[in-house]
């Protein structure tokens, strides 16, 4: 599957979307080609926080903070990096 390569979240995006449906082979797969550690960005930190993986979440925060990344705006708004959530992290992306 080839994404919109002006959409730098979409492979994040798209493995997370993998991984909250069941499928961690197809998740992996993507995660194991993200671009590391320079090419981390937002997408790449929401699967991360899905998945589980906080030290990667925060590499990949740091990276889109380097870069400058908009999306960073949007972070308060994604339930996978809500603090105060109850559930664990890999699941308050997936049940939103």
């Amino acid at each position: 599957m080839e994404l919109a390569p002006w959409l730098h979240i979409a492979h994040g995006c798209l493995a997370a979307a993998y991984h909250c449906a069941g499928d961690q082979v197809r998740s992996s797969e993507l995660a194991r080609q993200f671009d590391r550690p320079d090419g981390l960005n937002f997408g790449h930190a929401i699967y991360y926080a899905v998945a589980g993986e906080t030290d990667a979440m925060f590499d990949a925060l740091e990276g889109a903070y380097q870069r400058r990344d908009l999306h960073l705006l949007s972070v308060q708004q994604v339930a996978c990096f809500d603090p105060t959530a109850t559930i664990r992290v890999s699941k308050s992306c997936c049940n939103e």
